[in-house]
């Protein structure tokens, strides 16, 4: 933030963010990752229900998942912002 003194007790106040600092120096140290499947926390792990016709008891199969976090395209980005304020 930097102020600028103008008249009297009147200033403009400067203000400039950047957002994901990290991405802006080397690309691949920015990305945010997350977990696109939430509503079925167990089909990330590879974990399949299925049920035991015998018993009717559920059985879960594990399978290796393929990957389960994915990069956000929008998060991962460098992004900068700037404001100012005008105080009288």
């Amino acid at each position: 933030m930097h102020e600028f003194k103008l008249k009297g007790e009147q200033s403009i106040q400067i203000i400039y963010d950047i957002l994901n600092f990290l991405n802006l120096v080397d690309k691949k140290l920015g990305y945010v990752y997350f977990s696109p499947n939430t509503f079925n926390s167990t089909a990330s792990l590879g974990l399949a229900r299925a049920t035991n016709p015998t018993t009717g008891d559920p059985t879960f199969t594990w399978t290796r998942p393929g990957k389960p976090y994915s990069i956000d395209p929008l998060a991962s980005r460098c992004q900068m912002q700037i404001g100012a304020r005008y105080t009288f």
